[in-house]
Formats: structure tokens, sequence, C-alpha cells
């Protein structure tokens, strides 16, 4: 919140409609996830969807190889981090893509 607040201020100082809030609903769900909760775990008390929770880990896992690429120093927690967050349905729906 920090950061979006400082990058707010920098936008409105230079004119430049800033961007809106961040949401953090997804980010405890995706921590909980990599810390082996279940999916109806996760889901029991949310309005979103296995297809969309899916498709933002999947949004994640696609980052992290993003941030791989750009920092090779960050492997190792990267790898971890995959290997946290790849596993059950998630791991099946890359085999059907």
């Amino acid at each position: 919140m920090r950061i979006w607040s400082d990058l707010s201020l920098i936008e409105e100082k230079h004119g430049v409609t800033p961007q809106k809030e961040p949401a953090f609903d997804f980010v405890w769900q995706a921590q909980r996830w990599a810390n082996g909760h279940s999916l109806a775990s996760l889901l029991r008390d949310s309005d979103l969807s296995v297809g969309d929770f899916v498709r933002a880990i999947r949004q994640i896992i696609d980052l992290l190889g993003q941030l791989q690429d750009a920092d090779p120093t960050l492997a190792m927690t990267i790898r971890d981090a995959l290997k946290r967050i790849d596993r059950g349905i998630i791991t099946y729906s890359g085999a059907l893509l």
C-alpha cells in the first residue's frame, strides 16, 4: 500500500491519472494456497469461481517466469514459489493447455 501511495503522489504530481487502489483479496487466497490449503477451503467463503482461481494462479506462474528471466538471482526463490503454487488442479490445468 505504501508503494501504491507513493506512486499515486508521483502520478498526480505529473498530471497522470492515478491507478486505482490495489485489491488484496486474492493475495490472501494465493498465500494460503502456497501454504498447502485446499481449494475447497479457499473458495468456501469467496465469490471466486474455480476457473477464476486457476486463471489467477496461472497468471502468477507466468509472472514468476518473467521475473526469473529478468533477474536470475531470484531463481531459487522463484523455484520454491512455483513448487508451492503449481500443484493439484493448477498442475492439471497446465497440462491441458
